[in-house]
C-alpha cells in the first residue's frame, strides 16, 4: 500500500473528527432522552411546563450541592428571576 500524503492524512483526520462529532451528538441525544424519561417517571408527571418549572425551582439547590462554579450572588439572581414568574 502506498504511503499517504500529508493532505490525505489531514483529510482522513477530518473525516474521523466528523464521525466522532456525530457519535458524540448521538450519545448526548441518548443521555437527554434517558434522563428525560427518568424524570418523567420518577416525578410521575408528563406536563412539560410543570417539569420545566420544577427543574427551574430546584436548579440553584442542585448547583450549590454539586459545587458549581456559580457564585452565591449568581444563585441569588437566579432565585429572584424564578420568583418573578
Amino acid at each position: 500500500m502506498a504511503r499517504k500524503t500529508k493532505i490525505e492524512k489531514i483529510k482522513s483526520l477530518d473525516e474521523q473528527i466528523r464521525e466522532l462529532e456525530q457519535k458524540k451528538k448521538e450519545v448526548q441525544d441518548r443521555l437527554y432522552t434517558d434522563v428525560g424519561k427518568y424524570v418523567v417517571t420518577q416525578w410521575e408527571c408528563e406536563d412539560d411546563e410543570v417539569l420545566k418549572s420544577l427543574i427551574d425551582k430546584f436548579k440553584n439547590e442542585v448547583l450549590l450541592s454539586n459545587g458549581s462554579s456559580d457564585t452565591h450572588s449568581e444563585v441569588l439572581n437566579n432565585e429572584e428571576r424564578y420568583e418573578q414568574r
